[in-house]
């Protein structure tokens, strides 16, 4: 969603975005501005991702198959982010050298979606659902840096919510 303000008479576009997890509180997602999801995260979702964010080159399953489907992402006809070159896969580069002139403090996913929509996309506000942090295991290693980057955000006036329910 954009949205404005007049600053000295001028109308001013501001950027609004949504970063959707998998995580419970992702029920509570409005859907009412662009939405950013990780990996197989669209598949849950009726509304079509504004941004898909691909973490992980192909990972297989327990039974041997893979996770990610490239055929089915491209034909989501949306703007696809990859941390890795994936030639079957119609996407945009990841720019880490921009992002890691600032910081390389990356401990997962959301991680690199919230440097790219702080530091790239210089949003001017964004939503986090499903991004709760709660379980135990990997997110016990991985909710600093989430926490890092919103630090960053707070630090550079970037106001945002995150959805009742986690542990953020």
């Amino acid at each position: 969603r954009r949205y404005g303000i007049k600053k000295g008479g001028d109308f001013i576009n501001l950027k609004d975005i949504i970063i959707l997890g998998t995580g419970p509180t992702s029920t509570q997602c409005p859907f009412d501005c662009e939405v950013w999801m990780v990996n197989n995260t669209y598949k849950q979702w009726e509304r079509k991702p504004d941004k898909v964010f691909i973490v992980h080159k192909q990972v297989l399953n327990k039974d041997g198959n893979p996770i990610f489907n490239w055929g089915e992402m491209n034909r989501l006809e949306t703007d696809i982010i990859s941390l890795y070159d994936i030639p079957e896969l119609k996407c945009r580069p990841y720019p880490y050298e921009k992002i890691f002139a600032f910081s390389r403090y990356m401990t997962n996913s959301i991680c690199y979606m919230l440097a790219y929509a702080i530091l790239i996309e210089k949003v001017d506000k964004f939503s986090l659902y499903g991004i709760d942090m709660v379980e135990g295991g990997e997110y016990y290693y991985e909710k600093s840096g989430v926490e890092w980057w919103l630090g960053v955000a707070r630090g550079m006036g970037i106001p945002f919510y995150i959805a009742p329910g986690g542990a953020l």
